[in-house]
C-alpha cells in the first residue's frame, strides 16, 4: 500500500499490493508479483555484486494478477534496464497512461487472447 514513493530492496520473493506510481530498484530471486497496483516501474540496478551471488536477477519477469491477457503485456507496470549505450536508462514496457514509450510485445488490436 504505497504510492508515489521510490523503494530498494534485495529479497527472494517481492510481491506488491494495492500501490501506484512506485519505482523498485531490485535484486529478486523471483519474478516481482503484483496486484491492484499501476504506473509501477522495475530496475535491476539495486545490486550487482561480485558475481558470486546464487541465482540470477529476475526483476525484469513481473507477474500482474489482474491482468489475465497472456499475449499482450500489462499496461500497469514498466520494466527499466541499463542501456548498452551511454549508460543511460532504457524503457522496455509502458506504464499505465504514459505516451510515447514502447510496448514490449507488439500484437495485433484485433487479436483475441482470451479464452
Amino acid at each position: 500500500n504505497c504510492h508515489s514513493s521510490e523503494i530498494r530492496c534485495s529479497c527472494y520473493q517481492l510481491r506488491i499490493h494495492d500501490s501506484s506510481q512506485v519505482k523498485f530498484g531490485v535484486w529478486v530471486r523471483s519474478g516481482p508479483i503484483i496486484e491492484n497496483c499501476k504506473e509501477m516501474v522495475f530496475e535491476g540496478d539495486y545490486y550487482s555484486g561480485d558475481g558470486s551471488g546464487v541465482g540470477k536477477n529476475m526483476y525484469w519477469d513481473v507477474k500482474d494478477f489482474n491482468w489475465l491477457r497472456t499475449l499482450r503485456k500489462s499496461p500497469n507496470f514498466v520494466v527499466v534496464t541499463a542501456s548498452d549505450e551511454g549508460g543511460g536508462l532504457k524503457e522496455e514496457g509502458r506504464v499505465s497512461g504514459e505516451e510515447g514509450v514502447g510496448v514490449l510485445q507488439e500484437e495485433d488490436e484485433a487479436s483475441e487472447d482470451e479464452l
